[in-house]
């Protein structure tokens, strides 16, 4: 596993919020494209976080739902892109080998595209 740190990155950020069954909000900020597991109305499917990087996955909708690591699902209500400036926490940069499957900020997510 390679980590990198990059305090002032020039990515582009969306930061999604959603709300469980019970009203809880999450809110969950990835870069954009950033593969998500989500139930959307054709189905389980991966999305695109933001502009998609490929035409063959969908982007991230209100309304979809995605796979919260409690087993439950959590409809977005709001997607938004966030400058890099405004989120206080360090990016960071994961690469794994093979295509593994990963929880960000508890939310099925894929590690490479």
């Amino acid at each position: 596993m390679m980590q990198h740190v990059y305090n002032n990155s020039k990515e582009a950020l969306i930061k999604v919020t959603l709300f469980d069954q019970m009203m809880k909000q999450y809110t969950l900020v990835v870069l954009e494209g950033q593969p998500l597991w989500a139930l959307t109305q054709k189905g389980y499917s991966w999305v695109s976080a933001g502009k998609g990087k490929t035409q063959e996955m969908p982007s991230l909708k209100l309304g979809d739902r995605l796979v919260h690591y409690r087993k439950h699902l959590c409809v977005v209500v709001d997607i938004n892109s966030v400058q890099p400036s405004i989120i206080t926490d360090r990016l960071v940069h994961v690469s794994l080998q093979g295509i593994p499957n990963i929880f960000m900020d508890g939310f099925l997510a894929a590690a490479a595209v």
